[in-house]
């Protein structure tokens, strides 16, 4: 009788073993999703199978006995960090499937708590949380409420539909996509790319003037805002940011200076075309349509910036004018750092604060 049930946990063992093995061989290759499963149906079997497949490997040499005797120049405690930094959606996994609920009440409830919502559910509300704007602080202070949270802020699908958000095309394949989304170049959509430019015209001697100056400070603003799918906003002028980032949190600007169109990004590279607000119309006096004073044609901004951490780096820059004769002109400008500055980030917290689209 023994020796039956002796042969049962042997068997039962391998069995754990080859799976555990199965799914750390899926998640070098990035399918987390599924290695989660194959984790679970091992620890299902034996509750130690990390243990055991750990100290075999210490007998057999390999990788993980190769792995702690590279500790003298400390390179080893730093690796073992990492490793133990990426086992914890394995880690947080396995004791979420032994509590049997993504989280568990701090205190009696007297009605339903959140725990009893599926994981589906779930999911929803946290696209709803991240938004169509892609809000990584709340984000972040989701993953940072438990464990459950943490397992359902690091799900895949939410990553894939993330990264089709921030860079406006279909993405396929079965990838990590957490990881793609951190290493592959972006522009932020929760504030605004702002450059302060200043320069110096000489004064005017006029008889409407009592004083004189030689010379005046002159000092202006350039803003840049970008949304998910593509459209950007670019605005300049003389008031201060704190006053201007308003007229840019929505997609349609009520501004009339605000240049509107689209861009995308290529690697480091944005590239975007905006043009000018429509002008009204003239409106007909008696029997005749009054014509404009003169054509001062429609307008194209192209322009060609490179993204470089939190900055973004001017390479290009043209307005293209179209006169109703069909006639086109082509003015290119000459980039200077004085007149063309880098643009900086800024966190605006009234563009996230709302959020108005889940992120589809």
């Amino acid at each position: 009788m023994d020796t039956a049930v002796d042969n049962e946990l042997v068997a039962d063992l391998t069995r754990a073993m080859r799976l555990f093995l199965k799914g750390a061989a899926l998640e070098e290759e990035g399918q987390l999703r599924d290695a989660v499963g194959f984790y679970r149906k091992a620890v299902q079997l034996v509750p130690d199978v990390e243990q055991r497949v750990h100290e075999l490997s210490l007998k057999s040499g390999g990788p993980a006995g190769k792995k702690e005797t590279k500790t003298d120049d400390g390179k080893g405690k730093e690796n073992a960090a990492e490793v133990e930094f990426e086992d914890l959606p394995v880690k947080f996994s396995q004791i979420i499937s032994q509590q049997g609920t993504v989280c568990l009440p701090n205190s009696e409830q007297q009605g339903t708590h959140i725990s009893q919502l599926p994981p589906e559910l779930l999911l929803l509300l946290l696209r709803w949380v991240v938004s169509s704007e892609l809000d990584f602080r709340s984000w972040a202070r989701f993953a940072a409420v438990c464990r459950g949270f943490y397992l359902t802020a690091q799900d895949n699908e939410l990553w894939r539909l993330i990264c089709r958000r921030a860079w406006g095309c279909q993405v396929e394949g079965r990838r990590k996509w957490r990881l793609e989304f951190d290493r592959r170049p972006r522009v932020r959509v929760d504030g605004c790319y702002i450059a302060r430019i200043t320069y110096v015209r000489p004064g005017e001697l006029s008889f409407q003037t009592s004083t004189y100056l030689p010379w005046h400070s002159v000092l202006y603003f350039r803003l840049l805002r970008f949304f998910t799918g593509g459209r950007v906003l670019m605005l300049t002028t003389a008031e201060q940011p704190n006053i201007s980032v308003g007229y840019l949190r929505h997609r349609r600007s009520p501004h009339p200076q605000v240049l509107s169109g689209s861009y995308k990004v290529d690697g480091t590279a944005v590239t975007a075309e905006l043009f000018e607000a429509p002008r009204p119309k003239p409106r007909p006096q008696g029997r005749r349509l009054v014509p404009p004073p003169h054509d001062t044609g429609t307008r194209k901004y192209s322009m060609v910036l490179q993204i470089c951490s939190q900055k973004i780096i001017w390479s290009r820059y043209s307005i293209e004018t179209t006169y109703l004769s069909g006639q086109k002109s082509v003015c290119e400008f000459e980039l200077t750092n004085s007149q063309f500055p880098a643009m900086s980030f800024a966190r605006v917290r009234s563009y996230t604060q709302v959020p108005t689209q889940e992120m589809l």
